[in-house]
């Protein structure tokens, strides 16, 4: 396996520790699942808290249900507000300026920005934040959020 995917992968992993309703034990299942198999998953989900994101933690709090929003075709244009899914500016969300007041209670909420590769060295911005936030969209790139943040388009 390469080591920019191990990296990526160990980024995603950070993404997921403090979602609400993602254990530790949840963690490694899913990844679990995949071609790496159960004790892969473990080692990896443990280098990722040693070694990528040893400040973060596991939340407590029940998981957040939430439904992704209906695909810009089938809305009249594209978005001027959004939450969690990933969306091309563009098409599916109209470019400029957003802004969240953060995630309430849920405690952070995870954004990027990227050219949708999907590698690592595609992000052009990305953050976990746990206030109010800002971010500007071009057209043409990516906009991913999780967590729960509303992201409205400033006037």
């Amino acid at each position: 396996m390469p080591h920019s995917e191990i990296i990526e992968l160990g980024r995603h992993t950070c993404d997921a520790i403090g979602t609400p309703g993602i254990t530790r034990e949840v963690l490694v299942g899913v990844i679990g699942t995949t071609k790496f198999g159960p004790q892969v998953a473990e080692v990896l989900v443990g280098a990722a808290e040693r070694s990528y994101c040893p400040e973060k933690s596991y939340s407590t709090a029940p998981a957040i249900a939430w439904t992704p929003e209906p695909t810009a075709a089938a809305t009249t244009g594209p978005r001027t507000s959004v939450s969690n899914g990933i969306y091309e500016v563009g098409p599916d969300m109209a470019p400029g300026k957003y802004k969240t007041p953060g995630p309430g209670a849920a405690g952070s909420c995870y954004f990027e920005v990227s050219d949708g590769s999907g590698s690592l060295s595609g992000i052009d911005h990305n953050d976990n934040i746990s206030g109010p936030g800002v971010v500007t969209l071009r057209e043409g790139k990516y906009f991913k959020a999780t967590g729960g943040c509303t992201w409205s388009k400033a006037e």
